[in-house]
């Protein structure tokens, strides 16, 4: 299977994955893999703002890497205080005009830290979607959208998770079937936590793992921390 198609076709994780992995609720992450039903319009529903496949089986993993992505993007830009009244419309206004699907993972995603969310095409049009918060808006998105490496038809292949403040840990699909590694050692998050679960010391796992133990603890405290 080719980097692409794991990108946009291969389901790698259950919502429950995709919660754990950014530390939110499954409640949440849930209501963003449903369309939304509109009573007062004549729209019936806005699609799902992230993309899912149907699971082999109950439990089994419906979300691709790109499902990912654009849960990453939604949390960043709810901390943002952009509205979801707003997204939603948004989104769907850039597939339906401009043909533009999994917006959010696309390299098409900018900002200018003024009030733009989305600049479409080389004519320059743009898409108002938030009005304020331009200061905090404009450094955590723009942080993050340089953290993106994207593959060759302009859609996310490799992403570093942003609720590591010390660690570089990065989710790339074609990588430890897309759990998050360690990005200087290429271990797997997962596999450090559980070895401290057993009660094994801080420095010998990142000893045997070379990660810096202050990698390890970050790792550690959020795989403990409530989910926002």
């Amino acid at each position: 299977m080719t980097a692409d198609r794991l990108l946009m076709e291969a389901s790698l994780y259950t919502i429950a994955d995709i919660a754990r992995i950014l530390d939110q609720k499954y409640q949440k992450i849930h209501r963003w893999t449903k369309p939304l039903h509109l009573q007062s319009t004549a729209r019936r529903q806005l699609p799902p703002i992230i993309t899912t496949r149907p699971a082999a089986k109950p439990g089994r993993p419906s979300v691709p890497f790109v499902g990912l992505v654009e849960a990453q993007v939604m949390v960043l830009l709810r901390q943002c205080g952009v509205a979801m009244q707003r997204i939603r419309p948004a989104l769907a206004r850039l597939e339906e005009e401009n043909g533009l699907k999994h917006a959010l993972a696309s390299k098409k995603l900018c900002t200018d830290g003024v009030e733009v969310l989305y600049e479409l095409g080389v004519n320059g049009t743009k898409l108002i979607v938030i009005k304020n918060a331009k200061k905090v808006f404009s450094e955590i998105v723009e942080d993050f959208l340089k953290k993106i490496e994207y593959s060759e038809d302009g859609y996310a292949s490799r992403i570093q998770l942003v609720k590591y403040k010390k660690a570089k840990v990065v989710v790339d699909p074609t990588m430890s079937f897309g759990q998050p590694i360690f990005a200087t050692s290429g271990v797997r998050v997962q596999d450090v936590v559980e070895r401290l679960r057993t009660g094994e010391p801080k420095e010998e796992v990142a000893e045997d793992f070379h990660t810096p133990r202050s990698h390890i603890e970050e790792a550690w405290e959020l795989a403990n921390a409530k989910a926002a």
